[in-house]
């Protein structure tokens, strides 16, 4: 059985949107989804079949619609970042559910009437839990939808995303926590009913992550190459950001595409080498074309970027190419190809002028490209025809 695990983040999930989005158009097909706080709440949208009503609610999901932004604690809570750094201020925020009560949680609520179906949850074949926290008897819970009491698949939702700083309220005479405080990427609890393998996608958020008791069990990890902003910023500019990511990053994981920041459809080492052999030609000097990319060029190269000089040509190319196109600021949240990209870096302005005469002529002598951006535009040019 295949399960996909999805961990709490706030506003973040719109990540996790993003990736099913890539693993529906893979087709990944899932027997169970279980979740942490926006995870909980996520899967459950995903677990009633309804994709597409969770893309179009996350488009449109703003603070205002979430919290009453009367309220004066509201700014600075929106942009926590819910680091190590934030602990003191969130025990403080705790300190005053009690003495204050927290944020009301009536308009998230009143949201998730509208968007959770629970009869079409519990109808369909596919498993669903949520982990939470028993603050009153000091316990955690893993419930599955067939534990949780008819009619209130809302409430623990509710109580599975549950922050310090909102508003306590009483679900059969006990309160509840975020399940975050138990386990924020609940991988066991599929692993435990037999599942084989797993999708887990993270949102690298504050909150405990237990450790994996399934070695024997596949999983495959989908997690954000850039922060995914505040953890309460449900803000439009940090939603569809994160939607892409999301999908840009699950296509990372799923065809293991190249790049780091950014995503590059792979290419065999052997094409590569090929197709540069292809467009260099013989020239006039001591040394043929074609053994002085390979020599001097590519060797060189790799020494600028941090790389051994003896790495493969594909390693070089990956990594050159990205760091022309991170200085051209392209867009990182494409997926694009090889020759894409570089068609895309020799169209982009430079970010600095082609090295003078004299540097060209002391790198020549030292065996070295002419200069980074020339030598990397050459390559691209290859890359592009």
């Amino acid at each position: 059985m295949l399960g996909l695990v999805l961990e709490g983040g706030g506003a973040r999930g719109a990540f996790q949107i993003g990736a099913f989005q890539a693993l529906n158009e893979k087709g990944f097909r899932f027997d169970g989804i279980v979740g942490t706080s926006i995870g909980a709440i996520n899967g459950a949208l995903l677990a009633q079949g309804d994709f597409e009503l969770a893309q179009a609610w996350w488009q449109r999901l703003t603070a205002n619609m979430l919290f009453n932004t009367q309220d004066e604690r509201l700014d600075r809570l929106l942009s926590l970042e819910f680091d190590r750094d934030t602990l003191s201020y969130l025990a403080t925020a705790a300190r005053e559910l009690v003495e204050k009560r927290g944020l009301d949680t009536a308009p998230i609520r009143r949201l998730l009437n509208i968007v959770i179906n629970e009869p079409k949850l519990r109808a369909m074949n596919t498993d669903f839990g949520i982990v939470t926290v028993n603050l009153t008897d000091l316990k955690h819970a893993e419930l599955f939808k067939e534990d949780i009491p008819r009619g209130k698949l809302v409430d623990y939702l509710m109580a599975s995303a549950n922050l310090p700083v909102f508003r306590l309220e009483p679900l059969d005479g006990k309160l509840f926590i975020d399940g975050g405080f138990y386990d924020n990427c609940p991988m066991n609890m599929l692993a435990r009913r037999g599942y084989e393998q797993l999708v887990a996608v993270r949102t690298l958020s504050l909150g405990r992550s237990r450790k994996f008791e399934y070695p024997q069990v596949q999983v495959l990890t989908i997690r954000p190459a850039e922060p995914l902003g505040p953890i309460l910023g449900f803000d439009p500019k940090y939603t569809q950001k994160n939607l892409k990511m999301g999908y840009r990053d699950a296509m990372r994981a799923i065809c293991r595409m190249k790049g780091t920041r950014f995503c590059i459809a792979p290419m065999e080492e052997a094409e590569l080498v090929a197709r540069l052999l292809a467009r260099a030609s013989a020239s006039d000097g001591e040394m043929d074309a074609r053994q002085y990319l390979f020599q001097k060029t590519l060797p060189a190269l790799a020494r600028a970027l941090q790389l051994n000089a003896d790495a493969p040509c594909g390693t070089v190319l990956y990594a050159l190419l990205e760091r022309m196109a991170t200085e051209r600021k392209l867009d990182s949240l494409e997926i694009r190809t090889l020759p894409q990209l570089a068609a895309e870096i020799l169209a982009a302005p430079r970010p600095r002028p082609i090295a003078n005469p004299v540097e060209r002529a002391i790198r020549s002598v030292r065996g070295e490209p002419v200069s980074f951006d020339e030598a990397g535009e050459m390559l691209c040019q290859m890359l592009a025809e």
